[in-house]
């Protein structure tokens, strides 16, 4: 089926027989077959079984074998959503569906759109996938991140692999990295909500952290946590160009802002 939809894609599954009577069957995928083999019912099995067997499952043992056979070991492994919008209004959607169009939180910033969403792991050099999964629209990142991770290792549980996953703030709660740290190492960026990222935030005092040996604009602090109980090392770091456009961002916005204000409320 994947070679039909090559160069096939606008016809019914029906006529692929008609797709595959110009190559030798035989030799592409096994002694024995010919074009009629590949009719719509047996096409129709095929994916049922896939359907059974999982297709995310199945993504992830095809794609470590094409690793493996490139000398690649996924030992990182980048973990990420994307959103995928759609026009309409899917009414008739089973209460039961493993995966639902519908309004969620929008990375496109189209909320007035209902949604899918697909979740990747990436390896983290090459930037191949090594899992893919369809979640339904609604579904929030720090609730799908851990299941996802979790499967994959389960897949994956001889080789061990990824031993470390990275992914954005939306993996950090309690329970994510407690679950975490007895399986494998995770490195993310903490959220600013917290307590004490703020009391960091608040004290760092530039002149006393580490200048950066690769480029001197950047400072850093490493700070010790044991948040959720779990032992952990914080990275603060410092961009001086960050922090002067985000100066010249905000001087821009205090004019527009009392440029909004003089013109409306005459304030002199």
């Amino acid at each position: 089926m994947i070679l039909n939809a090559m160069g096939f894609v606008t016809q019914p599954l029906y006529l692929t027989p008609s797709f595959f009577e110009k190559f030798p069957v035989d030799r592409l995928i096994r002694d024995g077959l010919q074009s009629e083999d590949f009719n719509d019912d047996s096409l129709g099995r095929g994916l049922d079984i896939l359907y059974q067997y999982g297709l995310s499952a199945l993504f992830t043992i095809i794609a470590t074998k094409m690793l493996e056979h490139l000398g690649i070991k996924p030992t990182i492994g980048h973990l990420d959503t994307i959103s995928f919008t759609f026009q309409g209004e899917y009414p008739n959607q089973a209460d039961d569906a493993e995966v639902k169009i519908t309004h969620g939180y929008s990375k496109d910033h189209r909320p007035d759109l209902k949604q899918m969403l697909v979740a990747l792991i990436c390896e983290a050099k090459t930037g191949i996938p090594i899992h893919f999964e369809t979640i339904s629209g609604n579904t929030q990142d720090k609730a799908s991140f851990l299941p996802i991770i979790t499967q994959v290792r389960k897949q994956l549980e001889e080789s061990k692999l990824p031993s470390l996953i990275q992914a954005d703030s939306a993996l950090y709660t309690a329970d994510n990295i407690k679950t975490l740290d007895k399986s494998c190492f995770f490195l993310t960026r903490v959220p600013h909500g917290l307590k004490k990222v703020k009391s960091i935030v608040s004290s760092a005092v530039i002149e006393e952290m580490e200048v950066s040996e690769s480029d001197e604009r950047y400072h850093y602090q490493w700070y010790k946590s044991s948040y959720a109980e779990v032992e952990q090392n914080w990275l603060l770091v410092h961009s001086a160009p960050l922090a002067k456009s985000t100066g010249k961002t905000l001087e821009k916005n205090i004019k527009k802002a009392e440029k909004y204000l003089n013109k409306n409320y005459c304030i002199g």
